[in-house]
């Protein structure tokens, strides 16, 4: 899949640098989405000489509100190729493993960190209406408050964007963007290290965002 990312964008560039012989535009924006995150977790618990792992598997979504800024070169009228970065961090719910007791035995929850995206714009000669294709990146970190102390580390995934936009050019020369995307990622695992360890594997990440974008080119 990462291959064929890499092939499709350097078409695009090779394509358009041959058509196009006027001087690339830039385009930055900010933009304010609403998104949706589902994945299936399983949890491998073993036993205090590390076998005879217990299987816990759960499915779980989550929405979060945030902010991101993006730079664009228009290649031509066409195409554009763009970056775009997560302004904050995108958490998710806490879950909870409450014991008889009066504190709970263990506390967990993920946080989603420096959230990238690069991507082509294409834009369809219907109006403004324009599709997306881009890969993303983040930083999945793992954050925990156990009883036994243990830490399940950070880890990184990769996704693949699709989306569908259209742009409308106010009197004041900003374009007004609504667009939606989707996204599917790659697995990720974590472990807390020890002889007896949990492992859990986060499989079957999909993404779905809404949003609206201001853009200004030069």
């Amino acid at each position: 899949m990462k291959k064929l990312v890499a092939t499709i964008f350097t078409i695009l560039f090779l394509t358009s640098s041959a058509n196009s012989f006027e001087r690339p535009t830039v385009t930055i924006g900010l933009s304010g989405l609403t998104g949706a995150w589902a994945a299936t977790g399983t949890q491998q618990e073993y036993s205090e000489t590390g076998t005879s792992p217990v299987n816990t598997k759960e499915y779980g979504a989550f929405t979060a509100d945030y902010a991101t800024v993006m730079l664009e070169l228009g290649l031509n009228e066409s195409i554009s190729l763009g970056v775009e970065y997560a302004l904050g961090d995108i958490d998710t719910p806490e879950n909870r493993n409450e014991s008889s007791g009066a504190t709970p035995t263990s506390k967990v929850s993920g946080t989603i960190k420096d959230y990238t995206t690069a991507y082509a714009l294409i834009r369809i000669p219907l109006g403004g209406l324009y599709t997306k294709l881009g890969v993303s990146t983040m930083d999945v970190h793992s954050n925990e408050n156990q009883l036994s102390g243990n830490q399940y580390g950070n880890a990184k995934s990769t996704g693949y964007v699709f989306g569908l936009g259209y742009e409308v050019q106010t009197e004041a020369g900003v374009g007004i963007r609504a667009e939606l995307n989707a996204a599917n990622y790659d697995s990720v695992e974590f472990t807390n290290g020890q002889t007896n360890k949990n492992t859990v594997n986060i499989d079957d990440m999909m993404g779905a965002t809404a949003r609206i974008a201001l853009v200004k080119s030069f």
